[in-house]
């Protein structure tokens, strides 16, 4: 039991790194096409 949790919590924590590391991307390319576009 306590096994599972804590594969829970990883499982957790990594989408949220991966959710987060996709946002910051998505900003700097839309930072990226913004510059372009003026």
């Amino acid at each position: 039991m306590d096994f599972l949790f804590n594969v829970l919590i990883w499982v957790g924590v990594v989408i949220f790194a991966i959710f987060i590391i996709g946002f910051m991307a998505a900003a700097k390319l839309n930072k990226r096409q913004d510059e372009k576009n003026d």
